[in-house]
């Protein structure tokens, strides 16, 4: 998994309102809360045994398994 305190840092440093990263064994949407700003950290899958992608469109972003 990651370390949640780079993560912190990483966000707080950066201030995007969407985070994504992969290869974590732990595909999930989390909302992180930095400041008075939440940010949805999106972790994609590790493809070993199941791929997944994250698809963007006009109702915003969604999780997809292949």
């Amino acid at each position: 998994d990651v370390n949640q305190q780079a993560v912190i840092a990483l966000l707080q440093h950066y201030q995007p309102d969407i985070f994504i990263h992969g290869h974590t064994h732990r595909p999930n949407q989390h909302a992180v809360n930095i400041g008075n700003k939440v940010v949805t950290r999106w972790v994609l899958g590790d493809w070993y045994e199941q791929g997944s992608y994250l698809a963007v469109d006009e109702t915003g972003c969604h999780s997809m398994r292949l």
